[in-house]
Formats: C-alpha cells, structure tokens, sequence
C-alpha cells in the first residue's frame, strides 16, 4: 500500500509534507500537497496520464481484464498442485481522506491498495497467498506457492475455459466518475459548509471536527470453474464528532454515515441535520446523569435499534447458539440486501465472484437460511453474495452487506407516544454473548431518561441485558422509520450497514458499566 500524507499548517502558516510509513510496493509516485489559504492542490506535481492511471485506467489491471488467458496461467498452476477448486482476486482502491478541524483543513490523506491473492482447495485443505503487486511474475510466484503447498502428486481437475469477455456490471460507473471529477476546493468548500451547519449558538463546543473519506475499489475474480468478473466499487464514508466542555466535565459525541454516492450525498440536507444533532447532543451530555438500574420500558431509536440486527446476524452464524424453530417472533424478518440503492453495504458481486441478492435469514419466527461461502467444492455450492475480504491479502469471510430487522407490524408514531415513564436509547453496540450464548448484551452509549412523555436528562453509558429471543418477543411496536448504519464487521473489519426501524420494548433490564468486565 501506498500511503502519503499531508498534515496541518505550522504556526507560521507555511505547509509542512510528511510520508507515511508503509513501504511503496513496485511502483514509484510522486505526490504533492500543499495547504495554501485554506484550500489542497493535491498531486500538482503528477502527470495527466499518471493520474488517470490513479483513476481507474490501469494498464495492468486491464492487462488482466483483455487477456484472459494471464488468469488462467494462474489458474492452471494451482490446478497442476492437484487443487479441485482454485480462484484468482484482483483489488485496486484508491482513496483520499480529509480531516478538517473547526472548519480548516488539518490533514489529507492519498491511498493506494492494490495487489493479487490466489486461493486453492483440496478436501478439507485451502492454500492461500498474494502479491503486492500486479506484475506478472509476482503474481505467477503467488501462484507457485500454492501449487507447492497445496501439491498432491496428482493433477484431479482441469479449468474450464474463461470467457474471452468478461461479465462487466457498469451500474457503478457514473458514481466513479463523479468521484474522481470532484475537485479538492469543490470537495472542501462542501465539507465547510457541513461544519457551517453544525455551529451551534453556544460557546460550549470547543472542537468540530469531520472526517471525510472516499474510495473507489475496482475488483477483478476468476475460477477454475470458468467464471470471470469485474467490478467497480465507489464509497464515502463520513464521520463527525463534536467535543463540548463546561468546566471539568467532557463530552464527545461521534457519528458516522456512508453512502454509495458521489457528492450529491454531502450536499443533502440530511448530512446537515446529523451535524447540528450530533453537536446539540455532545451539549446536552455535559448534564448526563447515572441511569436508574433496573427494569424499565425501552424505546430503540434507529440508530440504536440497528445493533440488534447486527448481533442478530451474529447469532446465526453461531454454531453454538440455540436456535429452535420457534424461537422468533413471526411479525419480525431479518433480511440482507446487498443491491439497496446506495447502502453502505451494497455491491453488484461479492468478492468470490458471485451477484450480491435479497436474501431472507428470518421470517414466520424460523431461520431458514444463512450466508456461506463457496468454502469447499464438493459441497457444489453456488455462493450466497456474503463472501468479503478486507483486502486482497486476506481470504474470503462471511460478511453481511445491509442486514435490515422487518416488521408486519410497522406504524407510525412518534417517539414521545410511544413511553410516558422509561428510557429511550439513541445509540447503542453490541457486545460478545454470555458463555450460554443465550443472553444479548448492549452497551448504550446515549439515551435519555423520561417521566410523563417528556424527555428528562441525559444518560451516562450504561448495559442492556436480556435473553435474545425475549427481548426480540417483548417488542411491542415497530415504527416505520429504518434507518441504516455503517458498522464494521469482522476481523479484519469490512465496512457493511445494519438497519432497523424505532422499537419499543415492554421491559428490559438496565444495569451498569461495571457489569461489563464482571
């Protein structure tokens, strides 16, 4: 990976340059960012061409994609190491990240990742391994080595042919190139006025901060099965936190948004309304008071009511979970959906090579289906959409894309009818299940006390805790308000979404912080 980084303005104004640590793998870049008045001119020093080669137009990448037969090179010496199943993951991103502080530039960011893994299966064994480049030797030495690993003394299969055009989904190019057309000063002028927004009419902030990163990721998959396909993959993703002071007392208030979008995505009004709720929030915690223990009515807030999505998507890939037939509620459906226009999670194909879907896991209270990965071939297996690896150097996981909790029974009604006496949750995580696997643990990291309708003070963090499959019964209303949110999964993380409307639980028990690491 390339990385070159640029940080804020010393105290004289002048710009000051610094390279990030992370060796340049084969090939040389030069790139400039100089901070004047405010506004980047990043890569000045770079020609045209090179920077088209930044954007997308990449010789060796489409070395790869016009030529087939350079794949199935590598392909056909997996097989010769006696591998039943073999496939080829091509990955370039390119990103930039922008940090501004109280409405200045503080810190660019240019990246590059690119490189080529080989994967073989043989029985109950999978060989891996990658090259930090696109070169041909380097990727044909990958090759070797899994050949020599994965050796059987006998060749068992033969590749099929792969097509000599490969299957193209340019459902994200237009998205592409807004990226890569929008200017750094159309970009900062953008971020500026986000920040603008955010100014509350109160000297209790003392820090406004947004951190803005896009990415284009191109990707390239083949199979010993003859299967070949390409892939453009563009993301933003946005985080803002404001920091609130009075006296000895600190708040910090974070959120994060994505979206598949170009820049259309800043400028909506909604990325606004985040910005001034998140800053009115990190104000309103600086009275946070300790949460009354005990069991109380509790409304989820979308935000919040998402983390139950995403433990439940957990759940069911746990082989040591109970999971009986009836364990759910038949109103409620947990579905993953990885063509959602613009979810943070969508995609036209995950990274085995097979077309992202709606697929339901839930629904009429039983599972009756999970996400799994072409992981062995005898299995004939024709892969779910949920195969996702952080990057090239990392295999195949099972992964999410959207994963949204459904109701039969959604209304609408506002939040403040829904509990007279209770606790409303704005923001909540996950935590890892008790040893039984059948408790559901929740740190809320915001939510408000209410008494007669009306919100009362804000809450210090505090755990929600209950059986999984009651808290999931003793949902009494469902809004119809869904919201998604970008979370990251897995080890190495993979940026996907969760999504649930407002939920309002009868009765769950509210305990401390400490319970955590009891």
């Amino acid at each position: 990976m390339l990385k070159l980084k640029s940080v804020q303005c010393n105290g004289s104004g002048a710009p000051t340059l610094s390279l990030g640590n992370n060796t340049m793998h084969r090939r040389d870049f030069i790139v400039s960012s100089s901070i004047l008045a405010g506004a980047s001119v990043l890569m000045d020093l770079l020609s045209i061409p090179t920077v088209r080669v930044l954007a997308g137009d990449d010789p060796l990448v489409e070395s790869f994609r016009s030529d087939p037969d350079n794949l199935a090179d590598l392909l056909d010496t997996v097989l010769k190491g006696g591998a039943a199943y073999a496939d080829v993951f091509l990955e370039q991103a390119i990103s930039r990240h922008i940090r501004f502080i109280d409405g200045q530039l503080a810190e660019t960011e240019f990246l590059l990742r690119e490189g080529v893994a080989v994967r073989g299966i043989e029985g109950d064994r999978t060989v891996f391994a990658w090259s930090d480049t696109f070169r041909r030797d380097s990727a044909r030495d990958a090759a070797r080595d899994v050949r020599r690993s994965l050796h059987t003394g006998e060749r068992r299969v033969k590749g099929q042919r792969l097509s000599r055009f490969p299957l193209q989904d340019f459902g994200a190019i237009i998205t592409r190139k807004k990226l890569e057309r929008t200017g750094d000063s159309e970009l900062f002028a953008v971020l500026a006025n986000i920040h603008s927004s955010a100014v509350l009419p109160s000297n209790l902030i003392v820090r406004d901060e947004i951190e803005y990163t896009d990415t284009v990721r191109r990707i390239m998959v083949a199979t010993s099965e003859g299967r070949f396909v390409t892939d453009v993959q563009p993301s933003i993703d946005l985080m803002l936190r404001s920091t609130a002071r009075q006296g000895s007392s600190v708040s910090i208030s974070s959120r994060r948004l994505g979206h598949r979008c170009g820049i259309d995505f800043l400028q909506n009004p909604t990325v606004q309304h985040h910005a001034r709720e998140n800053a009115a929030s990190a104000v309103e915690n600086l009275s946070i008071r300790t949460a009354p223990f005990g069991r109380f009515p509790v409304v989820l807030a979308p935000r919040a009511a998402a983390a139950l999505a995403q433990f439940w998507f957990h759940r069911i890939l746990d082989p040591l979970a109970p999971s009986p037939d009836d364990e759910y509620p038949p109103h409620l459906r947990l579905v993953d959906n990885g063509r959602l226009q613009n979810g943070r999670g969508s995609c036209h194909i995950d990274d085995e090579g097979f077309g992202t879907k709606r697929s339901v896991f839930v629904e009429n209270g039983r599972m009756i289906d999970r996400p799994a990965l072409l992981n062995h071939p005898a299995t004939n297996h024709s892969g779910s959409g949920h195969g996702f690896r952080p990057s090239y150097p990392n295999p195949p996981q099972i992964a999410p894309t959207n994963t949204v909790i459904e109701s039969s029974l959604a209304t609408d009604s506002a939040i403040s009818r829904l509990l007279n006496r209770g606790i409303v949750i704005t923001d909540m995580v996950p935590l890892a299940p008790d040893q039984s696997r059948s408790t559901a643990r929740f740190t809320a990291s915001s939510g408000w006390w209410i008494d007669s309708g009306n919100r009362q003070y804000p809450l210090a963090p505090f755990i929600l805790s209950a059986p999984f499959p009651a808290l999931l019964h003793a949902i009494d209303h469902v809004g119809s308000d869904p919201d998604l949110i970008p979370a990251c999964y897995g080890t190495p993380p993979i940026t996907v979404a969760f999504g649930a409307p407002t939920l309002r639980i009868a009765a769950a028990d509210i305990r401390p912080m400490q319970e955590t690491f009891s």
